[in-house]
């Protein structure tokens, strides 16, 4: 155990928990159409939204650490790590009763009920679909991907590093830095195909959870998470072991080198930009473009005829038989001509026949299936772990790259330092099918310079403003890939750089509250009851969206947003008053 001086409690602490709530609060109620894109959560790069569930995970490492060294003062280790266990245990319980179990039994019969999956046939490359217990892969499911909302994650994450939560320094500073590589192994072994849910993966079959995804990271996510938990007990250590004025300049410190590792790691996902395609050529310049070139070859043709007739004499008997070359060279392009137009009539006169078959021969002539005969159908195909959002059509892009874990370091030749840096944090990266933005861009461009728009074009100008909040003009696209900042996956990069900015946050509560004496009342509120407040906002929020619909103006979201909070208030002022904490 750990011999350091314990602290009070800290008013810092406070201020920082309460304006990590009140954010959430924007973040998690106001996701309507007209809001920026900053104040929303993005899978593939941080925004505003992106650091509070780091900094929620960082806030509890940092009271981790504070009330278990006060504790192991007082009590058994047995005593004290059994009643942490205990609580996190409950906070599960919370979790589910606030979230659900994602997935339900509506009649007594789907407790027994089976449903089917494709499961890889081993040797032959394809799969199979294999019938699974409902109530199996309803279990599976909930751990894998259904259970983890921010209070289990916590709670599960002070399970994992309670065994060296009350270690020294260097021994949590290696536990983060083993979470991080194990969760980079782990994700090019089996995790990213895991999270996406490729039907093939090893662990989706061992698991039997079907094509079922994951969000925050699933079941693996525990890893990265928990850096931003063992980071929090480090920035504890630091306050507690220096002056409020020294310690929040080492803190800033800190926070500086997560983010910038972070960004480092993130510049990888460089390495996955791809070519636009071009655009298809109108059928006017296509045609002018074909007539050109047949006219330059015509001329060069004619050119190299005079030369050779000029280098050459000519001679009379070929010139008596040209002629009749000729003629017999148009005689066989006639009659080539006339067979190619009789199979089109045969092909257009069989396919006028197949039209008047029943519906149902066609079909049993078209594709191999189980007919009258009982034929097995043939086995499809088994998916690549990264095939599968391969495009289906032409012009289609797939999203996902085929390998985000080893990125392509040829694309690096030729390509200077700035090309390879990844685009500043809080800023849209490039979509996949950035043609398609480019061209919704130009096409509101087009609109707002036209002097007057009718209603139609009023409406369609409208809905890409909204759609198109955020984007910006690329001449590449990107695949997505483990390297960005990528909450679904909680990558290094993601979890490094939004920790980041939690602990920059934090350092400038030091300055405020502890050094200059700060105090704002609505986050110490919120700061002194998170819990009560995160339960108390979800069943508000439940309620205050019938009032608040999707596709309201600007102003309204803010307005209806400000009254959400307000409410909020209200009950957790009351429960402060009566001197009501829930605490877990």
């Amino acid at each position: 155990m750990s011999s350091q001086p314990t602290l009070g409690r800290v008013d810092s602490m406070d201020q920082f928990r309460g304006f990590t709530v009140l954010s959430m609060f924007i973040v998690n109620f106001a996701h309507f159409q007209a809001i920026s894109p900053f104040w929303k959560h993005n899978d593939n790069y941080v925004t505003f939204a992106d650091w509070i569930m780091p900094g929620f995970i960082f806030a509890v490492g940092f009271s981790y650490r504070l009330t278990i060294l006060k504790r192991l003062e007082k009590f058994s280790a047995l005593t004290t790590y059994s009643t942490y266990f205990r609580r996190s245990l409950a906070l599960i319980l919370v979790s589910l009763m606030l979230y659900g179990f994602g997935g339900e039994f509506k009649n007594w019969s789907d407790f027994s009920a089976e449903e089917t999956i494709q499961v890889d046939d081993g040797d032959s490359g394809m799969m199979k679909e294999v019938k699974v217990r409902k109530t199996t892969q309803f279990i599976m499911r909930l751990i894998k991907s259904n259970l983890w909302e921010v209070l289990s994650i916590i709670a599960v994450c002070q399970i994992f590093v309670m065994p060296v939560i009350a270690a020294g320094p260097l021994v949590r500073f290696l536990a983060m830095i083993g979470c991080l590589v194990f969760h980079m192994l782990f994700s090019w072994w089996f995790n990213w195909g895991f999270v996406h849910g490729y039907e093939h993966n090893w662990m989706v079959q061992l698991w039997e959870t079907g094509g079922n995804r994951c969000w925050d990271g699933g079941f693996f996510g525990i890893m990265s998470w928990s850096v931003a938990m063992l980071a929090g007990s480090l920035v504890y250590d630091i306050l507690a072991t220096n002056t409020r004025k020294n310690a929040g300049g080492k803190i800033f410190l800190f926070a500086a080198v997560f983010m910038i590792i972070g960004y480092i790691l993130s510049c990888g996902t460089r390495f996955y930009d791809t070519p636009l395609p071009a655009a298809p050529e109108k059928p006017a310049a296509k045609k002018e473009a074909s007539e050109k070139e047949g006219g330059d070859k015509k001329a060069s043709d004619e050119k190299a005829k005079d030369q050779k007739e000029k280098a050459e004499p000519a001679k009379a008997e070929p010139a008596k038989e040209e002629p009749a070359k000729e003629s017999q060279a148009k005689d066989k392009k006639a009659e080539d001509k006339k067979t190619a137009g009789e199979k089109a009539t045969d092909k257009k006169e069989e396919g006028k026949k197949e039209e008047g078959k029943p519906a149902k021969d066609k079909k049993a002539k078209g594709k191999p299936g189980k007919g009258k005969k009982g034929k097995e159908k043939k086995p499809k195909p088994l998916l690549k772990q990264m095939e599968a959002n391969v495009p289906q059509k032409p012009g289609d892009v797939a999203k996902y790259a085929k390998d985000p874990m080893i990125p392509d370091f040829s694309k690096a030749a030729g390509r200077g330092l700035s090309d390879l840096l990844a685009e500043p944090p809080f800023v849209m990266p490039p979509h996949p099918d950035q043609k398609s933005v480019n061209d919704r861009l130009k096409k509101r461009d087009e609109l707002e310079a036209m002097p007057e728009l009718d209603e139609k074009q009023q409406k369609e100008l409208e809905q890409l403003n909204r759609s198109l909040l955020g984007a910006q003009h690329y001449e590449y696209g990107r695949q997505w890939n483990y390297w960005m900042m990528y909450k679904r996956m909680v990558s290094v990069s993601f979890i490094l750089f939004a920790t980041g900015v939690a602990i920059a946050i934090y350092a400038l509560f030091i300055l405020l509250s502890d050094i200059n004496g700060m105090h704002i009342g609505v986050f110490r509120t919120f700061g002194m009851n998170p819990l009560a407040a995160y339960a108390i906002h979800h069943v508000v929020g439940h309620s205050m969206h019938n009032l608040a619909p999707n596709d309201s103006p600007l102003w309204y979201c803010w307005f209806i947003t400000f009254v959400f909070m307000a409410i909020n208030y209200l009950f957790v002022r009351h429960l402060e008053k009566h001197n009501i904490f829930i605490r877990l």
